[in-house]
């Protein structure tokens, strides 16, 4: 973190004056992998009786586990107010796109439904906010954005810094794919159906980029809570309907058709049972 601390430390020592900062984004490699971590610190100088820089103290916490906690609750806290606020699937899907997108500092993020049996998916929405990526909507063969299926169908979130050199998606035909639709990074989660594949979410971007697991887990818990607000939803649609369809044969059938409580008391009746009575 040299890089980072070196120029405060310096002016700390130049001025004589200390500092602090509160939740400071410092990428550390841990383990071999640079992590985003955040941490509250202050460099206090320590002076002489002449008013020199003899020292300086260092206090610092890292506040990691909190900031990313906050970014968690607040894109969930935003998600729900906007599912609650749309009034169709698809407007569910529109809003939950664009919180995420928002909140990832994605260029472009989908929503897509997979036909197993067919071997095809449907990105059934798209949202690219300001961002003058394509609406990449439609339906596509499994496979068709690099050899990524097999780890999405176990459960596994996919992240592609760029996808030029991951070996996923290094082959010509899925780069010739990706370089049609602007594509060079991005996040993907899967939505799992009682272990079974159904769908997911993407974030992208038409540059390479760093994407970090917590981004990652973010998509994901974004979409699970997609997902079943979508299946309430339309289970209410297809509860409707089914009632309308009942309603429409019960008003409209030439048949006498009644029903009757448990004591044999009619409670309800056609147009044709009224007129047979």
């Amino acid at each position: 973190v040299a890089a980072l601390v070196r120029p405060k430390f310096d002016e700390v020592l130049k001025t004589g004056r200390g500092q602090s900062w509160v939740d400071e984004s410092i990428d550390i490699e841990r383990e071999g992998v640079i992590a985003e971590t955040f941490w509250t610190y202050s460099f206090v100088p320590i002076l002489g009786a002449d008013g020199s820089v003899l020292g300086i103290f260092n206090s610092a916490r890292e506040t990691t586990a909190r900031v990313l906690q906050d970014r968690h609750d607040a894109l969930l806290l935003t998600l729900e107010a906007e599912l609650l606020a749309a009034g169709t699937s698809d407007a569910m899907i529109d809003r939950a796109l664009a919180t995420i997108g928002s909140h990832l500092g994605a260029r472009r993020t989908g929503f897509s439904e997979i036909d197993i049996s067919a071997g095809t998916f449907e990105i059934r929405r798209c949202w690219t906010g300001d961002a003058e990526m394509p609406d990449i909507t439609g339906r596509y063969p499994l496979g068709t954005f690099g050899r990524i299926s097999d780890e999405l169908a176990s459960g596994k979130a996919i992240i592609i810094e760029d996808n030029e050199t991951d070996v996923r998606t290094a082959d010509p035909a899925t780069l010739a794919a990706y370089s049609a639709i602007e594509l060079r990074s991005g996040v993907v989660v899967p939505i799992l159906e009682r272990g079974t594949y159904v769908g997911g979410i993407f974030a992208q971007d038409d540059v390479p980029r760093r994407w970090t697991p917590h981004q990652a887990q973010l998509a994901q818990a974004a979409a699970d809570r997609l997902w079943q607000a979508l299946k309430r939803a339309r289970a209410e649609v297809a509860l409707r309907e089914s009632e309308q369809r009942y309603r429409l044969i019960f008003e409209q059938a030439d048949d006498i058709i009644f029903t009757a409580d448990i004591d044999q008391r009619i409670t309800a009746f056609n147009a044709a049972g009224a007129a047979a009575m």
